[in-house]
């Protein structure tokens, strides 16, 4: 689905990503691992066009894309939920679901108020989340409802690749089972996922690939139920893995 190649960004004098290539494939959980200060955000916000590359390409379904903004990646399916939300909290639950794709009547000229409500309906109750109201400021409401609300949003874009940034991160256990179900029904919806999390449990649950990251370079590529819990702890730690089977796996 979305393919990334020779990926490098600098700051000044400071390479954040490295000759980074990878792949995201169609209807499954891609994670994304590495330490703090791996290159995760920045090849991120490169994917969604926050960031341009000083070098390398992105490709969509097989084409060569250049983004300029968040509006270009959205345009191509891609959507992503960060750690700050990106939520307007004076706006109701309604409206934060729709930014960024508000939908209109009468040739553009009205906003379709009864569309914007359905939408925020339709994602929510597929989330299976619980609000007290789509009708009050998400100031008022819990990290947890405010986490689903920017995950709704995601879902309602209907969009080619959702990308989470540690999405069950200072959630209550009942919040964060919401979350990864959302991601098994994305993905059992043929929707691809790329998961950055730290917790190797959630991990370990819903992906099917692992793209682990050191120093703004890939040191491993492989499918999940290939490695154990501990080899990819040694892989985010020391970007080596244990063993020489695995060695080969990493390098295929």
């Amino acid at each position: 689905m979305l393919r990334v190649q020779n990926l490098t960004k600098r700051f000044g004098h400071v390479t954040a990503i490295s000759n980074v290539s990878a792949n995201i494939r169609k209807g499954r959980v891609t994670a994304l691992l590495g330490d703090n200060g791996a290159g995760k955000s920045t090849l991120v916000k490169m994917i969604c066009g926050t960031y341009k590359p000083t070098q390398g390409s992105v490709w969509v379904n097989g084409k060569q894309v250049h983004m300029d903004s968040a509006r270009d990646a959205l345009a191509l399916g891609i959507t992503a939920v960060y750690q700050d939300l990106a939520l307007v909290d004076q706006r109701n639950v309604i409206h934060n679901i729709s930014l960024g794709n508000i939908p209109t009547k009468w040739g553009g000229l009205v906003v379709d108020r009864k569309k914007m409500r359905e939408t925020a309906e339709n994602a929510l109750s597929y989330m299976k989340a619980k609000l007290p109201s789509l009708d009050i400021p998400v100031s008022s409401m819990s990290g947890g409802q405010r986490q689903a609300v920017a995950i709704a949003r995601a879902c309602a874009s209907g969009g080619q690749l959702v990308i989470m940034d540690e999405p069950t991160a200072a959630l209550g256990i009942r919040e964060q089972r919401m979350v990864l179900d959302v991601v098994h029904d994305l993905r059992a919806h043929g929707t691809s996922v790329l998961i950055i999390s730290h917790n190797l449990d959630h991990v370990f649950e819903v992906a099917d690939d692992l793209l682990i990251l050191r120093g703004g370079r890939v040191v491993a590529e492989v499918e999940r139920n290939a490695v154990s819990h501990d080899e990819v702890v040694r892989l985010i730690l020391a970007g080596q893995p244990r063993d020489a089977d695995l060695e080969e796996e990493v390098a295929a």
